[in-house]
């Protein structure tokens, strides 16, 4: 289901909708499927192109270890990390959330 959303940019509206995206975000991601669909989704883009965690943890600033517990569902990526993946692959973040093809 798409939203549209169309907001005023002050500083306490940004906040506001910071606050909703962390808790719509993290609602989402403790739905075991979602994270299971993220953690496969994270490994298949990376191996379709022919990275490595090392060199994927390389491109995104962050360990080899990170990119490994993301890729075993025993972590999640930080939303701002979630959208530098998405487009480092080139899909959306809903994609890397949706359930593999």
């Amino acid at each position: 289901m798409a939203v549209e959303c169309k907001i005023c940019y002050s500083t306490k509206s940004r906040n506001s909708v910071k606050s909703l995206i962390f808790y719509l975000f993290y609602a989402k991601i403790n739905n075991m499927n979602v994270k299971e669909n993220l953690a496969i989704n994270i490994a298949k883009h990376r191996k379709a192109l022919g990275l490595t965690q090392a060199e994927l943890a390389e491109q995104l600033n962050y360990s080899d270890k990170a990119v490994s517990k993301w890729e075993r569902g025993d972590a999640v990526p930080e939303i701002t990390v979630l959208k530098q993946l998405a487009d480092f692959y080139g899909v959306t973040v809903d994609t890397l959330l949706s359930q593999p093809k």
